[in-house]
């Protein structure tokens, strides 16, 4: 029966690790929400069971971590999570966070840095170009946004959902393919977007390329180069994206 109510205890804890740990979808902009959920769904686990001490004190040493990460999190969060989690349709609006003002705080520090990584990305769209100089602004295409005016214009979109239900199973909808969508609308967040999105939230995708180079390299392949084996390393990792 202890068995039972660690398993349950910990089923969230799995299944949190198991969607974070996708490689197909980017899931970084939802790394602060799932933790939120987890530390609900933990202290609710087995909650109207009397617990043995064992899982009693298994549950308090797991909540203790998660409200320990969580509290780091919120109180010192990088902002490369809070551009990815604006940036990522399914969350931009925070919708996690119970505290108005926090979550307008966090917004508005997020749109700051996504406003200098697109001057980063190009410089030119906080100039004045040599064309408005000689012919005033008028002379330029009225259809081009700024980034300000992008950024805004993201923020009234819908929010996408997590996910939806497909035969009975859960599927986590691809944040990259609504940016696809929406490149033409917004072509500077769009390459802010791919450039914060990709980071992984775990190494587990770095060590299952590690674990693909060990396969590659053995002793009857022992004398393959280091780009050869870098290649085949990429191409094993990446072969659900190549039409092999």
């Amino acid at each position: 029966m202890n068995l039972q109510h660690i398993q349950n205890i910990l089923r969230p804890l799995f299944q949190m690790t198991k969607w974070l740990s996708l490689e197909q979808i980017p899931t970084i902009g939802l790394l602060m929400p799932a933790i939120f959920q987890l530390l609900f769904r933990v202290e609710t686990s087995d909650a109207h069971q009397e617990l043995p001490m064992m899982c009693l004190l298994l549950k308090k040493t797991l909540l203790l971590e998660i409200q320990r990460s969580t509290l780091a999190l919120t109180t010192n969060i990088a902002y490369e999570v809070l551009v990815a989690l604006v940036l990522d349709p399914r969350t931009k609006d925070l919708w996690f966070i119970q505290d108005a003002e926090i979550r307008k705080r966090y917004i508005s520090s997020a749109m700051e840095h996504i406003l200098k990584e697109v001057d980063k990305i190009h410089p030119e769209y906080g100039k004045i170009s040599p064309i408005q100089e000689v012919f005033g602004a008028a002379a330029l295409s009225q259809t081009a946004q700024s980034s300000q005016e992008e950024l805004f214009a993201y923020s009234t979109e819908k929010k996408m959902d997590i996910g939806y239900y497909q035969n009975g199973k859960f599927i986590l909808n691809n944040p990259m393919n609504w940016w696809v969508l929406k490149e033409p609308a917004y072509p500077k967040l769009a390459q802010v977007a791919r450039k914060y999105l990709c980071l992984p939230v775990s190494s587990l995708p770095s060590e299952r390329v590690f674990s693909k180079a060990g396969w590659l390299v053995s002793k009857r392949r022992c004398s393959l180069g280091d780009d050869n084996v870098s290649n085949l390393a990429f191409i094993a990792a990446n072969n659900c994206h190549l039409n092999l």
